[in-house]
């Protein structure tokens, strides 16, 4: 007894620390969201930073590329993230641009905005079309590692609060929405913490940097 009693208590002061430590981060967590979500959320290193802080037990892979060639044309597949975590897979696509968002059609979004020098407006890729893309390719990725299709997910979150959209799809969420979207989603399928690492490493191991590849391939063409 005598020699297991210094035992029970280093256990014991383990088990608290864990915990103190669990509390501290889950304090410091809901410290940094407030901060984000009272400046706005103005940048997708916010939003990131925002989803990184509420989105708890899930692996990131940030800034996901992966080169394809359809027809001899290249293309890259984009995600902002990938999350994983038990419930599924979710590809996310962040759109960080104030003033009024429409699309324009199946392809194209505009934005508007007033600034001190007048209305703004620009078109940019829509980022739903980005994002069914980029579930794709993670789905071919994937095929071979028995995950069911419907176990991946793809959204696009509207970032910032005074954005004001116009389209409407099950897969467009406005900040909150989409980070309680990804949090309770059921699904009747569950990863394990072992299955999660795994996926996320593989998609970060196949990610690569466009800029990189396109200067590879130009050399073997020269």
């Amino acid at each position: 007894m005598k020699f297991f009693a210094p035992l029970l208590i280093v256990i014991a002061f383990g088990v608290v620390a864990y915990v103190l430590l669990r509390l501290s981060l889950k304090l410091s967590n809901k410290l940094a969201s407030k901060r984000i979500l009272k400046s706005g959320v103005r940048t997708k290193d916010a939003a990131m930073a925002l989803m990184l802080a509420q989105i708890e037990k899930s692996k990131f892979v940030d800034d996901f590329n992966y080169v394809i060639y359809v027809d001899g044309v290249r293309k890259t597949a984009h995600a902002d993230t990938i999350i994983v975590r038990k419930n599924g897979i979710f590809v996310v696509n962040i759109c960080p641009y104030r003033g009024k968002l429409d699309n324009e059609d199946d392809l194209i979004w505009r934005r508007s905005a007033k600034t001190r020098h007048g209305i703004i407006e620009k078109t940019f890729p829509s980022p739903v079309v980005e994002t069914k893309h980029a579930v794709a390719v993670v789905k071919h990725l994937l095929e071979k590692s028995e995950i069911k299709e419907d176990m991946i997910h793809g959204i696009v979150i509207i970032s910032r609060s005074d954005a004001d959209t116009v389209y409407e799809d099950e897969g467009v969420y406005r900040m909150l929405e989409g980070i309680e979207y990804i949090k309770g989603f059921k699904s009747q399928l569950l990863f394990e913490r072992k299955e999660c690492k795994e996926i996320s490493s593989y998609l970060n191991e196949k990610s690569v940097d466009p800029a990189e590849t396109e200067e590879s391939n130009s050399e073997k063409r020269g």
